[in-house]
């Protein structure tokens, strides 16, 4: 129903695009009718793509028309499933603004969730949706048995609000969980089984802030774990990642912003806990001078940092914090990432560009299979 979209496969197996290696600037190819907003990835092989593409007169990043499609073989083919009759949400205001969608998350081949700032929900693998109001979500995340939704109206600290809501995977019901400061803001995070949030400060570049970044982790009660960053030298806790691995290992990223206007003077330093915070080891500086986006650690000796600035940019680390390079960039002018994360110990996946109707740069989804040294465009299927 509301479906204006179908999907064919070429006949041949697809194949990875061109190879990149460090500080190697991503193709700006002629894109694709499709461009992918979104990927989450259960597995090595089993993962399912949002995107979207041109129709009624519009481009791609600007139409009304979604697809939701799965892999079963790492990205190389796709099957489209079933797809919300709901527009996409690129910071514009189209019809029914509210109820429009832009990200993608999957717990299992059955619970899935398409939200930012609507919420779709589907307990089926995407034969049928359903529409939730729990207000604009802008952050959704699945771990254990439960999806955590963070949504809010406003601005925090000047009339808005963020309520965190809990759902149990399947036919589970949305309740309220309450947050440890209803006036702060926060990045929501999961793993092993637990969720955790990234309290943010006003301001990372106020080296006067008085408390740099907290973070809150819950079972069933909020427990506060501390963060390394010393607002002076340091700048605040600005992105945090569970490891792949173990629920007890962190990674954390703490960002000085002395000259926020086009992140042209940011600093990253990143540190590491192996006991959920109680001690932290720094692994290095991360090279480029963009915001953060988004942080992931496979557990070892891999970590990625996406930054987006006037060039948005990955940096990787693959010996533990030693050495640190920019590998990749996506031809974007601060039009940002998602969905970065590991799946296995050297497998990673992210999308980008993400923002603003893509701003004439084709979006594609990336993956690297060497823990974050080179990264592959995937070939998105054809639409007719």
């Amino acid at each position: 129903q509301g479906m204006r979209w179908a999907l064919t496969m070429a006949a041949s197996v697809l194949v990875f695009g061109p190879v990149l290696g460090p500080a190697s600037e991503l193709p700006d190819r002629a894109p694709a009718r499709l461009q992918p907003a979104g990927a989450s990835f259960l597995s090595l092989s089993t993962g399912y793509l949002l995107g979207d593409y041109a129709c009624d007169g519009l481009p791609a990043g600007a139409s009304p028309c979604l697809v939701v499609a799965v892999t079963h073989d790492g990205g190389a083919t796709w099957r489209p499933i079933g797809a919300p009759p709901v527009p996409f949400f690129w910071g514009s205001a189209p019809d029914r603004a509210s109820a429009s969608i832009s990200e993608v998350e999957f717990a299992n081949n059955e619970d899935g969730y398409l939200f930012n700032p609507g919420l779709e929900v589907t307990r089926d693998g995407g034969r049928s949706w359903s529409e939730v109001e729990v207000g604009d979500v802008g952050q959704l995340v699945t771990t254990g048995a439960y999806a955590y939704a963070l949504a809010g109206s406003g601005t925090v600290g000047a009339g808005g609000t963020e309520v965190l809501w809990r759902a149990a995977l399947g036919p589970g019901a949305w309740s309220r969980v309450p947050l440890p400061d209803q006036t702060a803001s926060y990045q929501l995070v999961a793993g092993g089984g637990e969720v955790l949030l990234l309290q943010l400060p006003a301001s990372v570049g106020d080296t006067a802030v008085a408390r740099p970044g907290e973070i809150w982790a819950r079972r069933r009660h909020w427990r506060s774990v501390g963060v390394p960053c010393e607002p002076a030298k340091d700048g605040a806790a600005a992105a945090l990642a569970v490891a792949l691995t173990s629920p007890n290992d962190m990674a954390l990223d703490c960002m000085l912003d002395e000259q926020s206007s086009q992140a042209m003077s940011v600093q990253h330093k990143l540190f590491v806990s192996h006991d959920v915070g109680r001690r932290w080891q720094p692994i290095g500086e991360a090279p480029s001078s963009g915001v953060d986006v988004a942080l992931a650690w496979n557990g070892s000796r891999a970590i990625v940092l996406a930054t987006e600035s006037a060039s948005d940019a990955l940096d990787v680390s693959v010996d533990g914090g030693v050495r640190w390079s920019t590998v990749a960039r996506d031809g974007g002018d601060f039009y940002g990432w998602a969905n970065l994360g590991f799946v296995s110990e050297s497998t990673a996946f992210v999308v980008g560009p993400t923002h603003y109707g893509y701003a004439g740069h084709a979006a594609k989804l990336y993956r690297t299979e060497d823990g974050g040294k080179t990264w592959s465009a995937l070939p998105m299927p054809p639409l007719h």
